[in-house]
């Protein structure tokens, strides 16, 4: 069979699986570059070679996420190794990516990825600015040999450290984090995320915002005069986030939307010293 009648066969479409889905299975199961689909568009794929993709869709049926399923996952164009040890980066947070980016072009900035998971925003962030001084920290271990592993596949430079929030770490120009920030028992988790993704990366407290007044409270010490700070959260926490950051006396509180519209991403800004 084709490429084209395999992807029409009733077991790969009850799936579901996007244009980009179905490319990155024929890249990791099949070998298979979009140059090799466009040389041999009508190639004959015999029943065994084939055999991977419905073993594939077979798990994914049960809910398994594909970016485990195939041991990647794709951000801001970088193929990053995940595994269930580590959230699945997900296209909003390149929102956190893009807003960082925007507010410190400083070429010689220290930066610090805080929860960093696969290490996907701290290797995006020094893929754009090269000169940064990043610095990446997960309290998990088993996430920071992920990281490290991605890291030096990419021959990106990035600090790893094990730490639990900011403690003992120094001083940035620029902190950034995708905390855990979904209510324990929040009804509306998909089945799927709760039941493969960790656990430490998802949930934070009775109403999601445990570990981000922890952030709030605290970064301002990490944090030169002038330094920003960026935080990514739920799209109904917008409120109780821009709320905490005044009342702990940040400057310039102001929340960015990601692509669906929702409120994602809240920056603050840490006063300078003449300005208290």
């Amino acid at each position: 069979m084709t490429l084209d009648e395999l992807r029409q066969d009733p077991r790969i479409e009850a799936v579901g699986w996007s244009a980009d889905e179905w490319r990155w299975v024929l890249e990791q199961v099949l070998g298979l570059s979009p140059l090799d689909r466009l040389r041999e568009p009508e190639r004959q794929w015999a029943p065994e070679a084939c055999q991977p993709v419905y073993d594939l869709a077979a798990r994914a049926l049960q809910g398994e996420p594909l970016a485990y399923l195939l041991g990647v996952a794709y951000f801001d164009g970088l193929p990053i190794h995940v595994s269930p040890s580590v959230l699945i980066p997900r296209p909003d947070t390149e929102i956190l990516l893009q807003t960082a980016l925007q507010k410190m072009p400083n070429e010689r900035a220290r930066v610090l990825d805080l929860g960093t998971g696969s290490g996907a925003l701290a290797l995006a962030m020094k893929k754009h600015r090269p000169a940064w001084q990043v610095t990446a920290t997960d309290v998990d271990p088993e996430a920071l040999a992920m990281a490290r592993n991605n890291a030096e596949r990419l021959s990106l430079d990035v600090t790893w450290v094990q730490a639990d929030g900011l403690t003992g770490l120094s001083s940035f120009d620029l902190i950034v984090s995708n905390p855990p920030y979904i209510a324990i028992n929040d009804p509306d988790v998909d089945h799927c995320v709760h039941a493969h993704e960790p656990h430490l990366a998802l949930y934070s407290g009775v109403d999601g915002l445990a570990l981000i007044r922890r952030l709030i409270a605290e970064a301002q010490n990490h944090l030169v005069d002038g330094g920003w700070f960026c935080l990514e959260h739920g799209w109904q926490q917008k409120e109780a986030v821009e709320s905490l950051a005044r009342d702990a006396r940040w400057d310039s509180v102001e929340t960015v939307r990601d692509l669906a519209g929702h409120d994602r991403v809240t920056l603050m800004r840490k006063p300078h010293a003449t300005d208290v």
